[in-house]
């Protein structure tokens, strides 16, 4: 919310940073390629929605092009795209869950990213038992991943619906859209 109140106006940021950097202010004439790790229809649907969206708001071009995980994530790792989008939903509901990911350890994604106070905040977060203080640390945290450096630009997060019979019992449904099957088992499923 705050990147969005204090920049009201993205398109004109967008023509005052294109000048910074010595190119056409005018976004119409900046073609920006979008690489997704998979070919599947979502992925097709959902580059559609992007070039919508950013030439909608930004007047950007935005070219979409779909490869195998394999070469996309070989092209993430030495740093040859322009924008590499990829999902991930949380397993469980914990900010250490998405931002651990982010660590320059890690190796989850590759954007070559790092910074040791965020390194050092997921840290103290994960051994933090004051639940308040370890909010604070992944605020903290969060603010230099989104806001200062902006590192990656969330956009959705799709949500979905799970619908069960009575008698399965114990299915772990998450707000992030995953179930966890370790535990299910049925119950009562005779008495229908």
């Amino acid at each position: 919310e705050k990147l969005i109140k204090e920049n009201s106006d993205a398109k004109a940021l967008l023509s005052e940073g294109l000048e910074e950097l010595g190119m056409d202010p005018d976004p119409s004439k900046l073609t920006v390629k979008i690489s997704f790790g998979s070919t599947d229809q979502w992925f097709r649907t959902y580059g559609e929605y992007l070039q919508e969206m950013y030439s909608k708001t930004l007047g950007v071009n935005i070219e979409i092009e779909t490869l195998e995980w394999p070469i996309f994530n070989a092209a993430v790792e030495e740093g040859n795209v322009q924008i590499g989008y990829m999902a991930w939903g949380a397993e469980y509901n914990d900010p250490m869950c998405m931002l651990s990911l982010l660590k320059s350890d890690a190796n989850a994604i590759g954007t070559g990213w790092v910074n040791e106070k965020y390194d050092e905040l997921i840290d103290l977060a994960a051994t933090e038992m004051d639940n308040d203080k370890r909010l604070e640390y992944f605020k903290e945290a969060e603010k230099i991943l989104l806001y200062d450096e902006a590192v990656l630009a969330p956009t959705v997060y799709p949500r979905s619906n799970v619908f069960t019979y009575k008698y399965v019992k114990n299915l772990g449904i998450t707000p992030f859209s995953t179930e966890g099957y370790k535990y299910v088992y049925t119950q009562g499923r005779d008495n229908l």
